[in-house]
């Protein structure tokens, strides 16, 4: 049988799993869609802002919230965050300087030093050269590094 963490995984991934009629009282308690994990309020470790986005950016999206969810890392993904996702999140994803600057005016100095920033290439950029998605990746397991080891100190 699997374990609630097994169960919880592959409601991430959209498998459902389905709970023999003898086991049903169990069923409640192990969620059976990815979209009952996202409904729970929970604290987000990083907020990717997507901002303008080009027609195959969704895809690429998909696949950075999907490698974060694997990795145990709880992705929101945002055209224009609000202050307080801001400051709940422990790193940020921003295509693009120009766009990296807009956020970071709207963070106070103390709150840019804590956060892990990851600025990648603008999404044209970032789609059409495997080098830009190659860095990003690299960027995102540094980033997930750095939020394990914090979760870690923190027991």
């Amino acid at each position: 049988m699997h374990d609630e963490a097994s169960l919880r995984r592959l409601a991430e991934m959209g498998i459902d799993v389905y709970v023999p009629r003898s086991m049903a009282t169990r069923a409640p308690e192990t969620p059976g869609r990815a979209e009952s994990m996202n409904a729970r309020a929970e604290p987000v470790d990083v907020l990717l802002i997507a901002g303008d986005m080009a027609p195959r950016v969704p895809a690429l999206i998909t696949d950075i919230e999907r490698a974060l969810r694997c990795m145990g890392v709880r992705c929101l993904c945002t055209e224009t965050p609000d202050a307080a996702a801001l400051a709940a999140a422990a790193a940020v994803i921003v295509c693009g300087q120009a766009h990296a600057r807009e956020i970071g005016a709207r963070i106070p100095a103390q709150r840019q030093r804590e956060i892990g920033w990851v600025v990648t290439d603008e999404w044209p950029t970032l789609i059409g050269h495997g080098s830009a998605k190659r860095a990003l990746w690299s960027e995102l397991r540094r980033v997930v590094r750095s939020i394990v080891r914090s979760r870690a100190d923190l027991r």
